[in-house]
């Protein structure tokens, strides 16, 4: 139509497409199809994300025995390579569920996916990556018990992380993880790169206020933001175990709403 932009134009396509599309196929089967664009789009992803696991994991066993063998700590260890592997992939994670969706949003609305199906299979697909992570971490775990006990008899070990390596606990972190990436990726596809360094400087921030906010806590410092944290603190803390998974799957509900109110008018952009 006269008057109306390339990205206007094709933005209005994509929606007549998603009208036709979903009354031609059905909803299950666009969603399987969109499932399958997902999984193929994100499988370099999930690879990054395994290698990234085995890497740390080698390198935390490395630093174990350098400490040990090499520098002669042998009051105790600490499951190195299990921390290493859980941690440090967990946090880059972050950051590569933060372009995951954009990407996926552009190329899959512009080939007339609608937004109420790409929105889901974009979260299982994150939920299934992660559940593959945290079991490929629970592997190495059980591998670095042999380890310990073969290399390092004797040692004590300061803590077992094998507790955490649970059901009750991994579906809700996964379901966590994978709402908090769908979120950080709408606000990226909302209102562009600027949310990385946003996201950069809280995180910086909260690495080197965190421990003095530790410090005035317990010295008992009177603050209106102090005070708030504390009242959180005290409040997470009586909950019960269950109290506080179903605060977690609350909190990822939430986010997974916000991120399909983000999202559910946002146009196809183009570079």
């Amino acid at each position: 139509p006269d008057g109306q932009s390339k990205p206007a134009l094709v933005n209005e396509t994509c929606r007549i497409g998603e009208k036709q599309h979903y009354r031609k196929i059905g909803g299950d089967g666009l969603v399987k199809r969109e499932l399958k664009r997902q999984f193929y789009l994100r499988r370099d992803e999930l690879a990054l994300i395994l290698a990234m696991e085995s890497v740390f994991f080698l390198l935390g066993e490395i630093l174990l025995g350098f400490v040990v063998y090499g520098l002669g700590e042998k009051e105790s260890i600490i499951p190195l390579g299990t921390i290493l592997t859980v941690m440090i992939p967990a946090f880059i994670l972050l950051f590569l569920g933060m372009g995951s969706l954009p990407m996926c949003f552009n190329l899959s609305v512009a080939m007339s996916t609608t937004r109420r199906n790409l929105i889901p299979a974009e979260f299982i697909v994150s939920f299934l990556q992660n559940l593959a992570a945290v079991s490929l971490a629970y592997i190495f775990s059980l591998f670095e018990r042999w380890i310990m006990r073969a290399a390092y008899g004797g040692i004590p070990v300061e803590f077992d992380l094998q507790y955490l390596f649970r059901w009750k606990y991994l579906i809700p972190a996964c379901f966590a993880l994978s709402a908090f990436h769908a979120f950080l990726g709408a606000l990226v596809l909302k209102y562009g790169k600027i949310i990385f360094t946003i996201f950069w400087c809280l995180w910086v921030a909260l690495l080197i206020g965190g421990s003095r906010i530790g410090q005035m806590l317990e010295e008992g410092k009177d603050h209106a933001f102090l005070n708030m944290c504390r009242n959180v603190v005290h409040t997470v803390s009586n909950l019960s175990e269950t109290g506080i998974l179903l605060l977690v799957m609350g909190i990822s509900l939430l986010l997974f709403f916000g991120t399909w109110m983000l999202v559910r008018k946002q146009q196809v952009e183009f570079s």
